[in-house]
């Protein structure tokens, strides 16, 4: 099963790591977009299930976790502060997602994606 799980990874990492992390918008790690050429313009995906993410997108929330968490002071639903390894989707969607997506109602997808992302099974 690990040797399994070890291929699939690869193989999916291979595959993402070549146009759509070129194509990618820019996520700096204060949590702003950066669309190659026009800061204010999200892509807007309509379908569901062509917003997944890829390994690399992924691997760029963990960079802004660790860079973020401990500059900005984050803190939990108890006002404790966290640590990039106790970070919980609900803390992320508070610190980064939210803020960059309320105003255009997008989701986080469509702000570092070009285009539509489907997923590779």
């Amino acid at each position: 099963a690990e040797s399994r799980k070890r291929s699939l990874l690869s193989s999916f990492k291979n595959k993402s790591q070549t146009s759509r992390r070129d194509r990618a918008f820019s996520f700096d790690v204060r949590g702003s977009a950066k669309h190659p050429t026009d800061p204010n313009v999200f892509t807007q995906i309509d379908r569901v299930e062509d917003r997944a993410m890829s390994v690399n997108q992924l691997l760029d929330v963990v960079k802004i976790i660790n860079e973020r968490c401990h500059a900005e002071a984050w803190k939990d639903k108890d006002l404790k502060s966290l640590k990039p390894s106790t970070v919980t989707l609900n803390d992320l969607n508070k610190y980064v997602i939210l803020p960059n997506t309320n105003k255009d109602r997008c989701t986080y997808v469509e702000m570092v994606a070009k285009g539509p992302q489907p997923a590779d099974w």
